[in-house]
C-alpha cells in the first residue's frame, strides 16, 4: 500500500494482463485531425526512401495469434513505407521472455520494457543498451507528433531525468466515486464529490432500505482490496487521502519526498474510515472483499450503493439488464452516477495515474547508427499522430470501426476487431490523446469527455514514479505486508491509536525512512539538472 498504487504497484504484471488491452485514450493536448494527418504523411511516411525501411518490433497479444496478413499492419506499412517484422509474443509468457532477452542482449530493434524500476532494465540503461530518446521527443520539426505525448507521462517514464522509452500512454484521470443514482435521487442527495458529501451519502444508504428487502443490510461505503506486492490494501484509497489534503502515496513537502502515511491528513482519513466502521457504514468484511471479484457482486445484489472505482458498470451489467426488463426506457445514467473528488473548498483534487502502461525502447545493439534510429522514430511519430493512433488502436476506418462523432466511434465488425486489433495491434499504441472513444451510451460518452478535461492543478501525482530507491526494490514486499495488517486492524477497531502510530513508526524504522531518503536524493538530483 505504501509504495505503489494503481498502475505502478504491479506494473510488470499489468503490462501483460489482458484487462489492459482495450482501446485506451490519454489526456494530451488536441490537434486537428487534418493538420496532424498532413504532418504525419510528410514527416513519417519515409516516402523519399526508394526501398522500404525494415525493422523488428516485439508486440504482445492475447487470444489467438494475429495472422501474418493482419490488415492493420499492412496499412501501417503502406502509410510509412516500411517492412515491419512483428515478433508476436503472448502476454502471459512475456515476463519470462523479457528477462531472457535483456540478459542475452539480443534484442529486437523495438523492445517492450515492462518494468522501469527492475534491476534488469536499470542495468541495461547503465550498460548503454538503449538509445536516449530525450532530445528526439522534443524535436517538433523532425518529429511533429511526439508533442502529443502527455508531459506528465514523459516525466513519469524518465530514468535519471532521461527518456529511454516511448511510453504506451494511458488515461491519467481515472479514479472516481460511483453510486446508485436512483437511491441518491430518492434521498435528495447531491453527488458525493467531497469527503463530507461522501460520508453523508454513505451514512444515509447504510441507515435506509433502498433495495426494498425490508432489512437494514446495506453497506454504506463499499471498500475493495487489491494486492500491493506484499499483502492486500484498500483499493483507490488515495482518492480519499488526496481529497482530504494528503498525498498520492508519495509527494514533495519542504523539498523532501515523503510518504502519505506520515502526514496528518492521511491519519485523519484513516480515522474517518475507522469511525465509519464503528457506525456500521463500512462492512466488517471489507478487509477480505476483493475488488476484482466481490465488489461487483455486492453491487449487482444491491448490497451497496456507493464505492470507489476506476469504471462504471456497463450496458451488460446484470443489475442494469434486470432493471431494464421492468422499465425498457431506463438509461444507465438513471441507475448509476459518477464523480471525481474535490477538497472541502470545492477544488478538484484527484490522484493522478502514472499515465502509461510500459513502453518501447530502441536497442543500440540492433540499431547501431542514428540514421536507422531516425527512420524508426519517424514510424513511431506517425503512430503518435491522430491517424496513426486510431489505426493501431481501432483499426481501419469503415472496416474495423466507424466514427459516430468528433471524438467517438463504434466497432463495426466485432470478430474482425477481436482478431486484428483488440489485444493485438492496439498494444502498439503510444501517445493516446487522439484515440476516438468507443462508447456505449451518453453516460459513457460523458465519462470519456470528463476524463480528458482537467487543469494540471486538479491532478495530484505520485512523486516517486520516476524515482529510484534500492531499498524500495528489496523491502517493499515485507514492509507492505506488515503495514497492511496493522491498517486493517486499526480500521476494524481491533487496535487503538497508539498501536497504529507504533505500526507507522515500525514501518519507518524497517525501511520507510530510508526509502524516503533515497527518493529525496533522486528527486533533488533531477531538480539540479
Amino acid at each position: 500500500m505504501l509504495w505503489k498504487k494503481g498502475w505502478f504497484r504491479t506494473i510488470s504484471i499489468l503490462c501483460i494482463a489482458t484487462l489492459l488491452t482495450g482501446a485506451f485514450s490519454g489526456c494530451s493536448g488536441k490537434t486537428s485531425q487534418s493538420s496532424t494527418g498532413e504532418q504525419s504523411t510528410k514527416n513519417s511516411s519515409l516516402a523519399g526512401q526508394s526501398t522500404p525501411v525494415s525493422f523488428s518490433w516485439i508486440v504482445t497479444y492475447s487470444g489467438e495469434q494475429p495472422s501474418d496478413n493482419n490488415s492493420v499492419i499492412q496499412e501501417l506499412e503502406k502509410k510509412t513505407n516500411t517492412k515491419i517484422s512483428i515478433q508476436w509474443t503472448p502476454m502471459i509468457s512475456y515476463g519470462d521472455k523479457y528477462n531472457v532477452l535483456l540478459s542475452s542482449g539480443q534484442l529486437p530493434d523495438v523492445f517492450l520494457v515492462t518494468d522501469l524500476k527492475s534491476s534488469a532494465y536499470l542495468d541495461a540503461v547503465e550498460g548503454n543498451q538503449f538509445w536516449n530518446l530525450t532530445s528526439y521527443l522534443s524535436d517538433s520539426s523532425e518529429f511533429p507528433n511526439f508533442k502529443n505525448f502527455n508531459s506528465v507521462t514523459l516525466k513519469n517514464t524518465q530514468t535519471d531525468g532521461k527518456n529511454y522509452i516511448l511510453p504506451r500512454e494511458r488515461v491519467i484521470k481515472r479514479r472516481m466515486v460511483c453510486w446508485r443514482a436512483d437511491w441518491a435521487k430518492k434521498a435528495g442527495l447531491d453527488a458525493p464529490d467531497t469527503i463530507d458529501k461522501l460520508y453523508k451519502m454513505a451514512k444515509t444508504f447504510a441507515a435506509g432500505d433502498f433495495d426494498g428487502n425490508g432489512k437494514k443490510d446495506t453497506i454504506g461505503l463499499l471498500l475493495g482490496t487489491v494486492s500491493d506486492g506484499g499483502g492486500q490494501t484498500i483499493d483507490c484509497l488515495p482518492e480519499l487521502t488526496v481529497a482530504n489534503g494528503s498525498l498520492n502515496t508519495w509527494g514533495v513537502r519542504d523539498g523532501k519526498v515523503v510518504s502519505y502515511v506520515t502526514t496528518p491528513e492521511y491519519m485523519n482519513t484513516i480515522k474517518l474510515l475507522r469511525n465509519m466502521h464503528s457506525e456500521g457504514i463500512i462492512s466488517d468484511d471489507f478487509a477480505i472483499t476483493k475488488t476484482t471479484s466481490q465488489v461487483s457482486e455486492y453491487i449487482d445484489k444491491e448490497r451497496a450503493g456507493l464505492w470507489l472505482t476506476y469504471t462504471i458498470p456497463g450496458l451488460q451489467d446484470p443489475l442494469y439488464i434486470s432493471k431494464k426488463k421492468n422499465d425498457p426506457n431506463l438509461k444507465r445514467s438513471d441507475l448509476y452516477g459518477y464523480t471525481f473528488m474535490k477538497n472541502s473548498s470545492g477544488q478538484p483534487r484527484i490522484p493522478a495515474e502514472t499515465g502509461f502502461n510500459c513502453g518501447y525502447a530502441i536497442s543500440k545493439t540492433s540499431v547501431k547508427d542514428e540514421a536507422k534510429l531516425k527512420q524508426i522514430l519517424k514510424v513511431m511519430d506517425y503512430v503518435c499522430s491522430t491517424e496513426g493512433q486510431n489505426l493501431v488502436s481501432l483499426g481501419i476506418n469503415e472496416k474495423h470501426f466507424q466514427k459516430t462523432g468528433d471524438t467517438t466511434a463504434k466497432v463495426l465488425n466485432k470478430d474482425l476487431f477481436s482478431a486484428e486489433v483488440d489485444a493485438k495491434t492496439n498494444q502498439m499504441s503510444m501517445a493516446g490523446g487522439q484515440i476516438y472513444d468507443i462508447v456505449d451510451d451518453s453516460l459513457g460518452e460523458q465519462l470519456a469527455k470528463d476524463r480528458k478535461q482537467y487543469a494540471t492543478s486538479d491532478l495530484i501525482s505520485d512523486a516517486s514514479i520516476p524515482l529510484i530507491s534500492q531499498t524500495y526494490a528489496t523491502k517493499n514486499t515485507s514492509l507492505n505486508k506488515g503495514y497492511d495488517t496493522a491498517l486493517f486492524k486499526y480500521i476494524l477497531g481491533q487496535t487503538n491509536d497508539s498501536d497504529f502510530k507504533a505500526a507507522i513508526q515500525q514501518w519507518k524504522t524497517d525501511g520507510g525512512d530510508q526509502i524516503a531518503k533515497e527518493y529525496t536524493e533522486a528527486y533533488q538530483k533531477t531538480q539540479s539538472k
